[in-house]
């Protein structure tokens, strides 16, 4: 594991939550409810991709 891989990691994350809570406030201005729950999905994947991002950096002591 590279820092790298850490970093890429983050930076999908910090991708999907913006994807998400875009995709939530358009399903909410449509009312499209099955819009609003991908747009949940999306946010919550980049969260867990935020932190294996930051597990990859405290498993290999880069997180200092």
């Amino acid at each position: 594991m590279s820092n790298n891989d850490s970093t890429q990691d983050r930076a999908e994350g910090l991708g999907n939550e913006a994807k998400g809570r875009v995709e939530q406030g358009v399903g909410g201005l449509t009312g499209d409810r099955n819009q609003q729950t991908q747009g949940a999905v999306d946010e919550g994947k980049g969260t867990i991709q935020q932190g294996v991002g930051d597990l990859k950096d405290k498993l290999t002591g880069q997180d200092k």
